[in-house]
């Protein structure tokens, strides 16, 4: 009876191939002004679940099987940037995020004594 989990459990493996195996893709981010490191980017590969967030150091690591693939890179108040990469990848990308130039507009919530109703100015 054990060699029918041994084919149940490795089959499977064997037939999906090379591509089932996990690559390893290392970067870091940093600011393109002052190259600060960027503590917190979101480091996704696009149209995928794949995706990670940067250490305080900027550096992240991130596995996906082989493939080609678009990276995203993105942090609030800089502007994303997307590079084209094929995994296995060898060297470690450089990521330089910019500011975005957009600002947010002020917003002011105040309460009466009567309630819990919010009023918006803007």
């Amino acid at each position: 009876m054990k060699p029918y989990y041994l084919i149940l459990f490795i089959l499977p493996g064997l037939l999906q191939g090379p591509r089932a195996i996990a690559q390893s893709l290392a970067g870091t981010v940093r600011h393109a002004a002052d190259k600060r490191p960027v503590a917190g980017a979101s480091i996704t590969l696009a149209g995928t679940a794949y995706g990670t967030l940067s250490r305080a150091d900027g550096h992240y690591r991130l596995n996906a099987p082989a493939g080609d693939y678009t990276l995203r890179v993105s942090f609030v108040g800089m502007q994303t940037a997307e590079q084209t990469i094929r995994l296995p990848l060898r060297d470690t990308l450089l990521t330089e995020l910019s500011p975005s130039g957009h600002t947010l507009s002020e917003v002011t919530i105040s309460t009466d004594q009567r309630g819990d109703r919010f009023c918006r100015d803007a």
